[in-house]
């Protein structure tokens, strides 16, 4: 009888264990999906800041063709 209520003892601690590494897994779990949430968030901004610096760029680049060419038709006497 005492070796069966020792395996019965020892069974409902190993659950314990068990559960317990189940609950820190779940939790890292939820933290990690946060950080990549987060990560996917910056990841957007970085793209629509990227694309407005490439607007920025194209603008100026016209500009500066633009420039470029009245400085050329002209001779370079602007």
């Amino acid at each position: 009888m005492d070796n069966a209520l020792d395996r019965a003892d020892a069974a409902e601690e190993k659950v314990r264990q068990m559960t317990d590494k189940l609950e820190r897994i779940e939790e890292e779990l939820r933290d990690t999906q946060k950080k990549m949430m987060q990560t996917e968030n910056d990841l957007d901004k970085a793209q629509e800041d990227l694309s407005t610096a490439n607007s920025n760029l194209e603008e100026k680049e016209k500009k500066v063709q633009e420039v470029s060419i009245d400085y050329d038709q002209f001779g370079g006497l602007i």
